[in-house]
């Protein structure tokens, strides 16, 4: 079967994996990735490596997508993961601020 959306998600993961580094040893969409994607993040955690505990978070966000399209219209997984990326940018957005305040704060 097609599914266009599913392939979409699998490259930009893929692309995460070369990004960050990481080899995920089994499916993309798996209840067995998402526990791989857990481990990653908390390892990560663990050792302050930011780069790969987002990178961990983003993949464990787009497998839930990828197994959510397996079972629901393709359509509300998308909306599932856009509000995650609202979310993040919303994140992104105050932890800006907060450093343009510490950066005035020291002046």
């Amino acid at each position: 079967a097609e599914d266009p959306f599913g392939d979409v998600i699998k490259t930009i993961m893929n692309a995460i994996h070369n990004e960050a580094k990481l080899s995920p040893i089994c499916d993309l969409g798996s209840q067995n990735y998402e526990q791989w994607a857990v481990q990653k993040e908390r390892q990560a955690a663990k050792e302050e490596d930011k780069t790969v505990r987002v990178c961990a978070e983003f993949l464990r966000r787009y497998n839930e997508g990828l197994i959510l399209s397996n079972t629901i219209r393709m359509s509300d997984a998308l909306s599932y993961l856009n509000k995650f990326h609202e979310e993040q940018v919303k994140k992104k957005t105050s932890v800006d601020g907060e450093q343009n305040i510490q950066i005035t704060d020291t002046e």
